[in-house]
């Protein structure tokens, strides 16, 4: 059962302490359901059948092999992206309408030409003084103008005032 890899097994299945339980883990991919006795009998277990039941569920949710399971489901699943990109193409060819929007739109994403989305943040700082205060003296103290940390019409707004930024009045965290 091993040799189904070519000796290429990834390194959670190689975790796997036993032949027995990568046996089971490829059983229960190749079986296709979630038949565990099925799979643990298939591995070489042995015992009554409650005794397979529990083993078999046992060892099926065991963290070890639940990673080897995802680790081999996904070589599998990576190996059928040639047919899976045969189908695109046989879509986006010849395709309904609908479907060959919903397929091009796919490929743009996955291909890195995503949907840019626009996400607006407001602060109502305008009536703030204590925060405009103790914004004002950092700037000051950093040398950077207020216009590049608030826009030109907000640092207008402060820079006309007087406020009073004195370390004693302001205690800046």
């Amino acid at each position: 059962m091993l040799g189904d890899d070519c000796g290429k097994h990834g390194p959670k299945m190689m975790a796997l302490p036993t032949d027995r339980m990568r046996a089971f883990v490829l059983a229960l991919l190749a079986q296709g359901t979630r038949d565990y006795t099925a799979a643990y009998c298939t591995a070489g277990y042995t015992g009554t059948a409650g005794a397979l039941r529990v083993g078999a569920s046992r060892l099926a949710h065991d963290e070890r092999i639940q990673a080897a399971l995802h680790e081999e489901a996904s070589k599998r699943l990576h190996s059928l992206v040639p047919a899976a990109l045969r189908v695109v193409e046989d879509i986006m060819e010849n395709g309904k309408d609908a479907d060959r929007g919903k397929i091009a739109l796919g490929i743009m994403d996955r291909a890195g030409l995503h949907t840019v989305t626009e996400q607006r943040h407001t602060h109502e700082l305008e009536n703030d003084t204590e925060t405009l205060a103790r914004i004002k003296l950092l700037a000051e103290r950093n040398g950077i103008p207020l216009k590049a940390l608030l826009g030109e019409r907000l640092a207008k707004s402060i820079e006309g005032e007087f406020v009073d930024v004195t370390p004693a009045a302001v205690a800046i965290p």
